[in-house]
């Protein structure tokens, strides 16, 4: 499908985000407009009471003191698109992207009557579609079968996987089990179609981030947050790894079990 053939009017782009993390806005889009220049979709901006002064975005404001479930609830209720791209406003765009292949893809998943399609391969689908080389079925029971990595959601389905009052790390983990009650039309692709880097764990930048900011002359306020020091970033990708690992030797239910008696209703809420 070539790109002028496409109708964008029925997808907008969200990013989600909250007043306290607007030191990030700026280099955000400074990433996004540089690698995605033709982004044919309507970008919205999801804050609480501040703007932001670029003429490509609309900003959506939410009510004060409400946590991350309930702003994105309250944003993406003031968006009239049936379908969504979601970003988190720490991934950083750090390669071009094809527009005219991403746009064949949606209007593919859209024919599949696809409420999800993440553009991440986190994880990959575990049933593939004949004629279909770019994505696949995630099946059901999947940790990650809900996350927010870069995912076109259908409007209404994330709406209604997203519960008041829980934090964005809860909808990630109890968001996956509420999918299940939809036994398909959640697709992954197999090749990652966006790519960016995490720019912030934990309050602070990655390494990562910052070197890349530097390098291209991404413009950033070095006095809003910290930086990761060397011993977190060690101490951060060994945590990661061991969780890779334990992935290979517990069962699905297991790790389920687990986060459930971890994060019950004590997780950290991300304001």
């Amino acid at each position: 499908m070539k790109l002028d053939d496409a109708d964008p009017s029925d997808i907008a782009v969200y990013v989600t985000s909250f007043d306290g993390y607007s030191d990030l806005w700026g280099p955000f889009f400074q990433c996004f407009w540089r690698h995605w220049s033709d982004c044919p979709f309507q970008v919205f901006l999801g804050g609480t009471s501040k703007g932001f002064d670029d003429e490509r975005v609309k900003f959506l404001h939410s009510t004060e003191g409400k946590g991350w479930s309930d702003r994105a609830i309250e944003h993406l209720g003031n968006i009239r698109e049936n379908y969504v791209l979601m970003f988190l406003e720490d991934w950083f765009l750090k390669e071009f992207v094809d527009t005219a292949r991403l746009v064949s893809m949606i209007e593919q998943f859209k024919q599949f009557d696809g409420e999800m399609l993440r553009l991440v391969p986190d994880p990959k689908p575990t049933v593939a579609i004949g004629g279909c080389p770019e994505f696949g079925y995630l099946g059901l029971g999947l940790m990650n079968r809900s996350n927010t990595h870069a995912t076109i959601w259908k409007r209404e389905t994330l709406m209604a996987l997203i519960k008041e009052g829980e934090s964005l790390w809860e909808f990630e983990v109890f968001g996956a089990i509420r999918s299940n009650q939809f036994s398909g039309g959640f697709f992954s692709v197999w090749e990652r179609q966006v790519d960016y880097c995490g720019a912030v764990d934990a309050g602070k930048y990655t390494r990562e981030a910052i070197r890349m900011m530097h390098r291209r002359g991404i413009a950033y306020d070095a006095n809003a947050r910290a930086q990761k020091t060397l011993v977190e970033t060690i101490k951060w990708k060994s945590s990661s790894a061991l969780r890779s690992i334990l992935r290979l030797f517990t069962s699905l239910r297991m790790r389920q079990n687990l986060q459930r008696i971890i994060l019950g209703h004590t997780a950290k809420v991300r304001k």
